[in-house]
């Protein structure tokens, strides 16, 4: 073989530079939990003064200077090191696009991602994929100031932009709504529109100041409740949100949607803002990567299990690579039985327990037994 028939790219292959890339990411996490860059906004620094302030040793803290100048987030001059803008923007705590929370949620996952291998080869019913399912899906005050971050960042933009569909609506149920940030998005386009903001407990405290902050006291409403678990209303409101939620088993879904069906009046839209796999599982690739330790539907799963669920005029309004996919669908104006509610009234309690206890598992059987109850209450109508 003579070398120079080859094309050889060495580091800089795709595959290579992808191996290697998590030092980049470990770089901007340590640096972010260190406050290096809060620490470098008012003025610029020498090394040994910054690490001093940041309690580290100087040496290392000016490696860590040159890579994150090589990293184009700060900038070196005659001695002294200061942020450049993407920095000041985005990394400087209290400033108002500050992603320093997305960030320590990554910094929080380095754990699991180290124990993958692990993970992989046991499955999702072992010993370590529990441990961490229940140590980071928590929706703790990290969790819900990154959601936040990135919804200011602009997904809470984009959602009120391409959801033109709310125009002249007068109610809207957000389902696991927190930390607040679409729905005030949505207010602050659609001047008609109020919103019931439905969520667990833990999570609305937080959510009580993004709704102050912005001033939605009068057109937000809070309320508490365990919405993976318990009816969202029936035939109340005009629209209902649907926000990174469906993510669970097949099974899971349709109740999730059959739940959403019941609470909606005739005509009312659902707007699903959610992670969805290609048809072909070829990407996208934000949706994929989700999936590898949770679950997501691809696009087809997401259409059928929404007309299933009795929903008709089902669009995708947004595809995104990123995985913040938006979809519309309508409860019709008239249905020629009651079908849906009474399949909704007769899965209490027994069957929606059955169905939501299931997740991460083969689902069949539940879509199975809801499937035929559904078959049997249409043919006895």
């Amino acid at each position: 073989m003579d070398l120079f028939d080859l094309d050889p790219q060495g580091m800089d292959s795709w595959p290579a530079r992808m191996a290697w890339s998590f030092r980049e990411a470990r770089i901007l996490q340590v640096a972010v939990r260190m406050g290096l860059f809060s620490a470098l906004h008012e003025r610029a620094k020498s090394h040994s003064r910054l690490a001093t302030e940041l309690g580290a040793d100087p040496d290392m803290t000016e490696r860590l200077l040159v890579a994150l100048a090589a990293l184009n987030l700060v900038i070196h001059d005659r001695g002294l090191w200061r942020n450049c803008l993407a920095a000041t923007m985005y990394l400087v705590r209290d400033q108002p696009l500050y992603l320093g929370h997305v960030i320590e949620m990554a910094s929080n996952w380095w754990e699991v991602y180290h124990d993958l291998e692990q993970l992989i080869r046991e499955g999702r019913h072992g010993d370590r994929y529990q441990f961490w399912r229940q140590k980071r899906l928590g929706r703790d005050e990290v969790y819900l100031k990154a959601m936040h971050a990135l919804a200011l960042a602009g997904q809470a933009q984009r959602l009120a932009r391409h959801a033109s569909v709310l125009g002249g609506r007068r109610t809207l149920l957000d389902v696991g709504g927190a930390p607040g940030t679409y729905s005030v998005a949505l207010c602050q386009r659609f001047a008609t529109l109020r919103v019931t903001l439905l969520d667990q407990a833990e999570s609305l405290s937080q959510t009580e100041q993004v709704i102050h902050e912005f001033g939605m006291e009068e057109r937000i409403t809070l309320k508490e409740a365990d919405w993976a678990r318990e009816r969202l209303g029936n035939d109340e409101y005009e629209a209902l949100m649907l926000n990174h939620s469906m993510v669970g088993s097949e099974a899971q879904g349709l109740v999730q949607l059959m739940r959403a069906y019941e609470a909606l009046k005739a005509g009312g839209v659902l707007v699903v803002q959610s992670f969805l796999l290609d048809n072909d599982l070829n990407g996208s690739p934000g949706a994929a990567l989700f999936n590898l330790l949770d679950n997501a539907f691809t696009l087809e799963q997401m259409r059928a299990l929404l007309a299933e669920a009795g929903f008709e005029r089902i669009t995708l309004l947004f595809r995104s690579e990123l995985g913040q996919d938006i979809l519309t669908a309508y409860k019709p104006l008239s249905s020629p039985t009651d079908t849906e509610n009474e399949l909704v009234a007769y899965m209490s309690p027994e069957q929606e327990i059955f169905a939501m206890m299931r997740s991460g598992e083969d689902d069949s059987d539940a879509l199975t037994v809801q499937r035929g109850m559904r078959e049997r209450l249409v043919q006895s109508n």
